[in-house]
C-alpha cells in the first residue's frame, strides 16, 4: 500500500468518471512527496522491513516480465525497484540481499540492463564481504557459511562474456577472498573459463591459490591449468 501511494497513485484518478462540475471536481492533485519519504523510512526500519520491501521490489520486476495481468510494464517497474534496491544496500541484511541478488539475476539478462544489474551485483558484494569479514572475526560463521547466492557463477559467466577477461577475473578473485568459512556458491562453470587463462597470469594464479585454500579440491584444476 505505501508502495502504491508513493509511486503510482499520482498518476491514478486523472478521468474519473465520478469527478463531474460540482462532484468531486474540487479535489486537489494528490502530491506523492510525503509517501516517498514514508516509504523510505519504513523500508530501512529494520532487517525485516528490508526483506519485505525487496521481495516486494524484485515481484515488482517479475511480475512485469512475466506478463501479469494489469501490471505496470517493465521499464517502470525496474526503474522504481532499482531506485528504492540503490538505498537497500547500504547495510548488509542477509535476506534481503537474497532478494536483491534474485532481482539482479533475472534481470541482468535483459537488454540493456547488464552495466546497471553488474554494478549493483558488485556493490552488493562489497557490503556482504564486510559483514561475513566481521562474523569471521566474531566467530559467528556456523550460521552465516552458507549466505552468499549460489548462483553466483552463473553471474560470473556473464561477466566474461559481457564485460571480457579482465573484469572477469577481477569479479571471481574478489569472492575467492570471502572469509575462508564462507561457501561462495555453485562456481564451476567460473573455473572451466579459470582454466582457459594463459599459464603466465599472476592473477589466475592466485584465485587458484584462494580456492585451494578454501576447498582442496581445486587443487585438481589448478593442476589441469598449468598443464593446458
Amino acid at each position: 500500500l505505501i508502495i502504491y501511494y508513493a509511486e503510482f497513485r499520482e498518476s491514478a484518478f486523472k478521468k474519473w468518471h465520478l469527478s463531474l462540475p460540482g462532484l468531486y471536481d474540487d479535489v486537489q492533485q494528490f502530491d506523492s512527496r510525503r509517501f516517498k519519504k514514508i516509504l523510505k523510512e519504513v523500508m530501512l526500519k529494520s532487517g525485516e522491513a528490508k526483506a519485505a520491501f525487496s521481495w516486494q521490489f524484485y515481484k515488482m520486476t517479475d511480475s512485469a516480465l512475466r506478463k501479469v495481468k494489469n501490471h505496470i510494464g517493465y521499464s517502470k517497474a525496474f526503474d522504481i525497484s532499482l531506485r528504492y534496491i540503490k538505498e537497500m544496500i547500504s547495510d548488509y541484511d542477509h535476506e534481503a540481499f537474497e532478494h536483491i541478488y534474485r532481482f539482479i539475476e533475472e534481470n541482468i539478462v535483459q537488454p540493456r540492463k547488464f552495466d546497471i544489474c553488474y554494478r549493483l551485483w558488485r556493490e552488493c558484494l562489497k557490503k556482504e564481504k564486510q559483514a561475513l569479514g566481521k562474523l569471521a572475526k566474531e566467530g559467528k560463521m556456523a550460521e552465516a557459511y552458507w549466505w552468499p547466492y549460489h548462483y553466483n557463477g552463473k553471474i560470473l559467466t556473464m561477466v566474461n562474456q559481457k564485460k571480457g577477461r579482465k573484469r572477469f577475473l577481477d569479479s571471481l578473485e574478489f569472492l575467492s577472498e570471502y572469509p575462508k568459512e564462507v561457501d561462495i556458491g555453485g562456481i564451476v562453470e567460473a573455473v572451466v573459463l579459470l582454466k582457459r587463462a594463459p599459464r603466465s597470469n599472476k592473477q589466475t594464479e592466485r584465485i587458484f591459490n584462494n580456492l585451494i585454500e578454501r576447498n582442496s579440491n581445486f587443487y585438481n584444476d589448478k593442476q589441469e591449468w598449468r598443464r593446458q
